[in-house]
């Protein structure tokens, strides 16, 4: 599991559950700048060391776990952009990838001239904060703003001008795979996400060379479609998804 923006891969130990008690195992990495992994808090450096290191991550995974036959990529969010590029790497070796909410755009376009004025500042002074993170996008469920908040592990300042620099070129990045991935795909997207954007991971998902892809659309649900009180459906339909392509690669 790819985790997203500003959070770590602990923060899906309720995930986890349900797939664990499904018979699946979970493995999740933190990604540079995030939780207790290597970097300064809530700044990305480079979005292709991030890729380099899920993609070592997985051959770490599959290596100590050489028993298990079918693997799963899930990603949320920008861990959902990740997840594109790394199984672009990797794709031969998964049973599918799972996207939710997947950062392919962002839900509102930022003008050129804020694009290109952050560049300058994101070259210049990376570790500066200049956009606040809106939590309250995230869930309608109050508890998960709350444990979101209440956790050190999460970054909760403004977004860093280096990082802002790093997305949007991964971002441009997304844009040149769709093509090139021919694993089973399924993506789970909010209709009224206000962080990522819905039509873009539509347009994705029509372009992606995969012969077996689904796009489930949630109406009403926030951001983290996997943290609202219908979690439950989303994950049983996952769960369902991934349980009738298990054994592909037997």
């Amino acid at each position: 599991m790819l985790h997203g923006y500003a959070e770590y891969g602990g923060r899906y130990k309720q995930t986890a559950t349900f797939f664990k008690e499904a018979g699946f195992d979970v493995y999740a990495i933190d990604h540079q700048g995030h939780g207790k992994s290597y970097g300064k808090h809530g700044l990305i450096s480079s979005w292709q060391e991030m890729v380099d290191d899920a993609v070592e991550g997985f051959k770490h995974f599959k290596t100590e776990q050489s028993h298990i036959n079918s693997w799963f990529l899930i990603g949320h969010s920008m861990g959902g952009g990740l997840a594109v590029l790394t199984a672009t790497q990797i794709q031969e070796q998964l049973s599918g990838m799972l996207l939710s909410a997947p950062l392919i755009d962002q839900a509102i376009s930022t003008p050129a001239f804020i694009i290109s004025l952050g560049k300058i500042i994101g070259n210049l002074l990376p570790s500066l904060g200049i956009i606040p993170f809106d939590q309250s996008a995230q869930s309608r469920e109050p508890d998960v703003i709350k444990a979101f908040l209440a956790d050190s592990n999460n970054y909760k300042g403004k977004l860093r001008a280096g990082t802002g620099v790093q997305v949007l070129q991964m971002i441009e990045a997304i844009d040149t795979v769709p093509e090139k991935i021919t694993l089973p795909v399924w993506i789970g997207h909010s209709s009224i996400d206000r962080l990522t954007s819905f039509d873009a991971s539509k347009a994705f998902h029509s372009r992606l060379a995969s012969a077996d892809k689904t796009f489930r659309k949630y109406d009403g649900l926030f951001h983290e479609i996997m943290n609202e009180p219908e979690r439950r459906i989303v994950l049983e339909e996952m769960h369902s998804w991934m349980k009738k392509r298990l054994h592909k690669l037997n």
